[in-house]
């Protein structure tokens, strides 16, 4: 086909570190390939990146984005979502199948042709990435994810913005083939390399584009048995919502609680019980929601087990509250009595 007219995009590449190393099998490199792929996919999704294009590269990818794709998206949740997938990936293969990754991001003009995407700005990207210094701040580093951007791209996206941390990047020199360049880097989970990071992996998962996701969901939704459904998610010694309390009330509550040892969030439970309660298209959305951060938190099978709960509860009659279980006293049959076992669904009935 002839060239595509050239649009102006956001260009990733992604590059795996040693991937072709003496101590590697093949059999390791597959399982690297496969887990990239899965990587990659969940932390894009979880972030809300969209991908226009995706080319595998053997050892990475190529990922472009949607023309109008905001670029300072990139830089929000993604960095730290990749290395929550990273940390979690490598905590369960051998040191051989671990990965590490680098990344670089630049823009400008790319055009398609039968061969593919084609375009000095991807060019430019594999030469960031590929830049020696790059390489060496992660070895040297005890890091997992290296993010190197364009010189252009730190000017005008990440600088300007203190919430992107500007001074936590470091500049760098490109120099690659023919390409002579300035671009900027930040290395992520390391500890004694160029920056430590915070790696606790429920801070991003609920960021706030997915409660805002949640927001749409259940805006203007009044539920009488709120304090219930609060209590049955976040366990009995939950705080007690005011009598004015909304649906997002609740849910901003339940974004600061630990997830509990069945290894499912509370508000994810919670979800459920609103799926359950509200019904109709409100509760296809809610769950929809909840595959997704299932999906990208690994966490299906214990979404599962909790859906299945909820759905068998939902066949009990809701009216009980309070349950107590009064049994003949041991030593005195006859007069007296002993209340042996209570439970309350909802301490403010």
């Amino acid at each position: 086909m002839p060239r595509s007219a050239a649009i102006y995009s956001t260009v990733v590449a992604i590059d795996m570190a040693e991937f072709t190393h003496a101590s590697r099998t093949d059999h390791h490199r597959q399982a690297m390939h496969r887990g990239l792929d899965e990587i990659l996919q969940s932390a894009f999704d979880g972030a809300g990146i969209p991908w226009a294009v995706s080319e595998d590269r053997g050892d990475g990818k190529m990922i472009i984005m949607p023309p109008d794709f905001p670029r300072a998206r990139m830089f929000e949740q993604l960095p730290t979502l990749l290395l929550n997938e990273l940390n979690r990936y490598n905590a369960l293969h051998v040191p051989e199948a671990r990965i590490r990754l680098r990344m670089a991001v630049n823009a400008g003009d790319v055009a398609a042709d039968e061969s593919g995407q084609v375009g000095t700005a991807i060019n430019h990207t594999f030469r960031i990435v590929e830049a020696r210094p790059v390489k060496v701040d992660l070895k040297v580093s005890e890091g997992v994810l290296v993010l190197a951007v364009s010189d252009a791209i730190f000017t005008e996206v990440i600088a300007p913005d203190p919430a992107m941390e500007p001074t936590a990047f470091k500049q760098i020199a490109v120099r690659v083939k023919e390409t002579e360049a300035t671009a900027w880097l930040r290395v992520y989970g390391s500890v004694n390399g160029v920056v430590r990071e915070n790696t606790n992996p429920a801070l991003p998962q609920f960021a706030s584009n997915l409660v805002e996701q949640l927001r749409l969901i259940v805006d203007g939704q009044r539920l009488p048995r709120l304090p219930l459904l609060l209590t049955r998610a976040a366990g009995l010694a939950s705080s007690p919502l005011t009598p004015e309390a909304t649906v997002m009330d609740a849910i901003t509550y339940l974004l600061d609680l630990n997830t509990p040892p069945d290894g499912l969030p509370r508000l994810m439970h919670f979800v459920e019980l609103l799926a359950d309660e509200l019904g109709g298209v409100v509760a296809q959305q809610l769950r929809t929601w909840n595959d997704g951060r299932a999906r990208t938190l690994r966490l299906t099978t214990e979404l599962g087990r909790v859906r299945e709960a909820t759905n068998a509860a939902a066949d009990n009659d809701h009216c009980l509250h309070l349950l107590i279980q009064i049994d003949h006293h041991g030593l005195d049959p006859g007069e007296r009595f002993l209340v042996t076992h209570w439970r309350q669904d909802d301490p403010r009935e």
